[in-house]
Order: C-alpha cells, then structure tokens, then sequence
C-alpha cells in the first residue's frame, strides 16, 4: 500500500498538530458495539476527498477503510511513529537528491512547504488538487514525476 504522507514537520500549534489528531482520532479510537465506527470511518476518509473539490469514489474509499481495519496491529502506528520522529534535527543531515511530492489538498501541503523552506535544495513537485490519496487520485501524474527524478 503506497501513500504520499508527505514530510511532517514540527512546530504546529498543538491542537491543530497532525499528532493531536493521532492522538484523538487513531489512539484514543473507541470501536463501537453496533459497527457505527466503520461508517464513521467512511464518512471521514469521504469528506477528506469532497474538501478537497474532488469527487469521492465510494470504490475507494471502501478499500482505505478495509485496510485500516485489516492490519494486524493498531492502525495508528504509521501516523504516529511519523509524527514522533524528529524530523527537524535528520532533514538537514540528508545528502542524497531528494524529492518532496505532495498536492494542493494534502492536509500535510503546508509542512511539505515548510521542508521546502529549510531545504531549498531539495526537488518539489507539487500536484494540484487531489488528498492525501493521490496516489489514487493522480496515479499517473504521480508515477511520472517520480520516475522524472529517478531518471536525473
């Protein structure tokens, strides 16, 4: 399973972190006796493509559900192994051609800018539109920018 989750940063606001949302959302999840956290599920990962302009495909996001659901340990350890990280102080000690590759609706767009910032010298493709599945959303766009920067 492919995701384009973009480079976390640190310095948001606590309450409006990408961890805090960890936290409440993934962390501290309640499964519910009548099965209603499954179409809460849908419902969020829905209103994370409609946001965005784009319009959801219910194929989709069926799948991202399964799969959230489907791991064999708690769903929220990718987020939050991420977001513990320390990005800040290993960002700068990269030496190798680097590319950033994220979208216009990624929740995260604005600390792939702020990566950007800190390394100028890092490569940035930026899609328009699109979510945090752009993989889905824009597979061959992209599929074409990464290989662009393989193939320097």
């Amino acid at each position: 399973m492919l995701r384009n989750p973009g480079p976390p940063y640190p310095g948001t606001p606590a309450r409006h972190a990408p961890e805090y949302a960890v936290q409440r959302g993934e962390i501290d999840f309640v499964y519910a006796a009548d099965g209603s956290h499954l179409m809460k599920s849908f419902q969020t990962r829905y209103h994370m493509y409609s946001d965005t302009g784009a319009t959801p495909n219910p194929k989709l996001i069926t799948r991202y559900v399964i799969e959230k659901f489907g791991g064999y340990g708690p769903f929220w350890y990718g987020h939050h192994a991420s977001f513990i990280y320390d990005h800040k102080r290993t960002i700068p000690l990269i030496r190798k051609p680097t590319l950033i590759l994220t979208s216009t609706g990624d929740q995260i767009y604005d600390l792939a800018k702020r990566t950007k910032q800190m390394r100028p010298d890092f490569e940035m493709v930026v899609l328009q539109g699109g979510g945090v599945d752009i993989v889905d959303q824009q597979p061959k766009a992209w599929a074409e920018a990464i290989a662009r920067f393989l193939a320097k």
